[in-house]
């Protein structure tokens, strides 16, 4: 059985057990957090079942959502000798850094006494931090020096993606794609791009391809240190990481902002309205987030891995990752397209209409005067002019 201490902001919300003889997950409530009318928010998922103990069969799925996909995942596993599988076994390993502002510590059992602990202490080294994503990344902190791994103990400020040979100059239409998305209004961190060479002492198990580098500030971390929390739409939704991530539709979203941060419907409106025309096929579950940013009120966190994946003809599916109007295909989305999104959310569909009007005509206007300088080559150029004249949503 493993058993880790749960904490928001140092502030202890429960235990979670493992017990590995049937494969069992248990979160038990902290009574003291329960009792705390300003207790921070750990999660949307814990909100609507507390103060009832969560027993589930494998691991929480919202605690797997901490975890890494991909390379980063596969190294980690590898430098703690355990199976990326492991869920328990990763979380022990990258307890310390996980995204948002969640901790976890070895704890005590609430409903075994006395607790056992089975498992080996994690292995040390230098991958000691959780990203999501299935694209190399590190977290970075700012040195005198250049970009640093951090260690134990401190905390990385940026997020550094580099070359993936499977989608070449990536790190460039990332950063393309997301200037495109912050000139067009919409909210992103602060970002640029990079070469390999500003990170001192890069851990020789990351790939630098071709050495370019795409930078994005945290919005996770706070600039002079500190955590902010955040939670995914994987975690909100309780979806396991995977597959079903990209399974449900853009409406679930929706009416989840509507209920509890109906302010950020219409930016979340418009961010949909960019993804569509920019030809951005990977808006799944775990690229839309809510930031918890005074601890406690949801919001609609800043918009991050915006990708013109139609660059990328032939390599990924050809239509939005998640539903929208009961359809993924690009040439079906229009304005109406966002009529069963206001009614699930209770919402004007003419107010929401003239919202959808409008952030089209920003897309399509810095499209048409600034294409050239975004940072997109000729031939992605023509491939994403080729993809906006078959969205009708675009069309003027």
């Amino acid at each position: 059985m493993s058993t880790f201490d749960v904490l928001v902001s140092e502030t202890r919300v429960g235990a979670l057990e493992h017990f590995e003889d049937d494969a069992r997950s248990v979160f038990t409530f902290d009574p003291a957090w329960l009792a705390d009318p300003d207790r921070p928010t750990l999660g949307l998922f814990f909100e609507d079942r507390r103060p009832h103990t969560i027993e589930v069969s494998g691991p929480l799925c919202w605690f797997a959502h901490l975890l890494p996909q991909g390379p980063l995942r596969r190294a980690v596993a590898r430098q703690a000798g355990t199976d990326e599988g492991d869920v328990f076994g990763l979380l022990a390993v990258l307890a310390d850094d996980l995204p948002g502002a969640v901790v976890l510590r070895p704890g005590s059992s609430p409903t075994r006494r006395p607790a056992k602990a089975s498992r080996r202490p994690p292995t040390a080294g230098r991958l000691h931090f959780s990203l999501a994503g299935a694209q190399w990344k590190l977290s970075l902190r700012s040195s005198d020096r250049g970009f640093v791994v951090p260690i134990h103990g401190e905390e990385g400020a940026w997020i550094a993606k580099f070359h993936d040979p499977r989608f070449p100059a990536l790190p460039r239409v990332e950063g393309a794609t997301m200037e495109w998305a912050r000139r067009a209004g919409i909210e992103v961190p602060p970002f640029r791009l990079g070469r390999v060479e500003e990170i001192v002492d890069l851990p020789a198990t990351i790939p630098t391809g071709d050495g370019s580098l795409y930078l994005i500030e945290r919005f996770d971390r706070r600039p002079g240190g500190g955590r902010i929390h955040i939670e995914d739409f994987g975690q909100v939704l309780d979806r396991p990481p995977g597959d079903p991530q990209y399974r449900g539709d853009y409406e679930e979203i929706a009416a989840v902002l509507a209920a509890i941060a109906p302010n950020d419907l219409r930016s979340f409106c418009e961010r949909l309205v960019f993804c569509a025309l920019a030809g951005n096929t990977d808006a799944h579950l775990k690229n839309w987030s809510l930031i918890y940013s005074d601890g406690r009120t949801p919001r609609l966190a800043p918009a991050y891995d915006l990708v013109s994946t139609v660059v990328y003809q032939g390599k990924v599916d050809d239509e939005m990752a998640l539903d929208l109007g009961h359809s993924k295909r690009f040439e079906d989305i229009n304005e109406t397209s966002f009529c069963r999104l206001a009614a699930v959310c209770s919402f004007d569909y003419a107010e929401i209409r003239a919202w959808v009007r409008s952030a089209a005509e920003r897309v399509r206007t810095i499209w048409s005067e600034v294409g050239e300088e975004l940072g997109y080559e000729a031939d992605e150029r023509a491939l994403i002019e080729r993809h906006l004249d078959r969205v009708p949503l675009g069309r003027h």
